[in-house]
């Protein structure tokens, strides 16, 4: 049985953030960041 996944506000604020930090080095590996993370809480359900 598949489970859902909820992000807490302060969880999206600190992907937000930290995506910001890694973007002011390079914009491609803040979103590669954002998507392996956004894949792992998927993997989770």
């Amino acid at each position: 049985m598949a489970r859902e996944v909820t992000w807490a506000e302060s969880a999206w604020s600190d992907l937000q953030q930290t995506a910001d930090l890694i973007a002011k080095d390079s914009i491609r590996y803040a979103a590669a960041f954002v998507r392996e993370v956004r894949d792992a809480a998927r993997s989770l359900s």
